[in-house]
């Protein structure tokens, strides 16, 4: 029995030179015993045991032998940023573009969620009564983590229940097939992506020059129209958003602090600085004297376009660099970098945006 107590004390005692040597982790480090294990705070470790104050206020004594058996998890080392991911299953009636779009919306607005690296929403597979999705996005820590968590899935409940974008239940239902209403709503969608392919064709942006008929069906199938009355806001100075808009009937107003307001006509667009750049609005746009009926792009839908179009992603970048010069919101000519400069920057944007990490 002296034999065997001895022989546990002294495989603690190595452990915990183990340990120290190694500089697994320090007091006050955040750490997670074993994979989905306990969690907390180191706050005192000897040569025979640690101590670690768990999340839920516990102090959990650990003998060094049996924490070297366990895989240790430092979630402050290299840094204390942690990637989240959680899983949200959406309706098969909600194109996934405009889904993707509406909840990287939560994530891109939320101050708490880093903006580096990016956040970002998958596909990840379809399941028996959704689509399933991924977000993944980074926090600065994980005593943060469960605040931040808890915020972001509640406004991405309040944003899709807003766009009307259900969340089933988890049940396997039997539903009777109304053959003709089913195949009407279908026809009435595809008439709808039709009426829509034809009117983004009369924009130049969308012509020929620039793109195919494949990625104006992909930009109509995901637009959204929207309908403004007389001076009614379509975008705010300062807001975090990455939509451009078509407009299709009326007008808007630019309004630049300081100023002339600059009225742009259909069938013309606006809102690319925001897309490409990921900058905040740079002004406030209302609809003019007879309204505005517009269509909204998501970034989402934009960006695989540009990558398979570079013709199309300088035209785009072309023309907003004449605009932003323009309205006096660049410098002197002679200090903005060249075309072909301009043109390669924006395919690195483009392909480090469409990199999963």
């Amino acid at each position: 029995m002296i034999g065997l107590g001895l022989q546990r004390t002294l495989t603690n005692l190595f452990a915990g030179f183990d340990l120290q040597a190694d500089h697994v982790f320090q007091k006050g480090d955040m750490v997670q015993i074993g994979v989905g294990g306990l969690e907390g705070e180191v706050w005192d470790t000897s040569l025979r045991s640690t101590r670690i104050y768990t999340l839920d206020g516990q102090m959990l004594i650990v003998a060094n032998g049996e924490l070297l058996t366990k895989e240790v998890l430092n979630l402050d080392h290299p840094t204390p940023a942690l990637r989240v991911r959680r899983n949200i299953g959406i309706s098969y009636t909600t194109p996934p573009m405009r889904a993707k779009d509406v909840m990287l919306q939560v994530l891109r607005q939320d101050s708490a969620v880093l903006k580096s690296p990016a956040p970002l929403v998958l596909l990840l597979n379809y399941g028996d009564s959704c689509i399933n999705y991924e977000l993944r996005f980074w926090v600065a820590s994980r005593q943060v983590m469960d605040d931040i968590v808890d915020g972001v899935l509640s406004r991405v409940w309040y944003a899709l229940r807003e766009s009307d974008i259900e969340i089933p239940f988890p049940l396997r239902t039997i539903r009777m097939v109304d053959m003709k209403a089913d195949a009407q709503i279908v026809a009435d969608g595809e008439e709808r992506i039709t009426r829509t392919e034809q009117i983004v064709s009369k924009c130049p942006l969308f012509d020929e020059a620039h793109m195919g008929n494949l990625e104006r069906r992909e930009l109509a199938r995901d637009a959204q129209e929207i309908t403004l009355q007389l001076g009614e806001l379509a975008v705010r100075h300062g807001e975090v958003s990455d939509h451009m808009y078509l407009i299709v009937l009326g007008s808007v107003r630019v309004l630049l602090k300081g100023k002339e307001p600059i009225e742009i006509q259909a069938p013309h667009w606006f809102g690319e600085m925001a897309l490409l750049l990921d900058q905040p609005r740079s002004a406030d746009v209302i609809a003019g004297d007879s309204g505005a009926t517009l269509l909204r792009f998501a970034k989402a839908s934009v960006m695989p376009v540009l990558n398979r179009r570079p013709e199309f992603a300088q035209k785009l970048r072309q023309i907003s660099d004449e605009r932003r010069s323009a309205s006096g919101m660049t410098e002197a000519t002679n200090r903005i970098p060249s075309f072909k400069d301009r043109v390669v920057e924006l395919l690195k944007r483009i392909s480090v945006s469409l990199k999963p990490w």
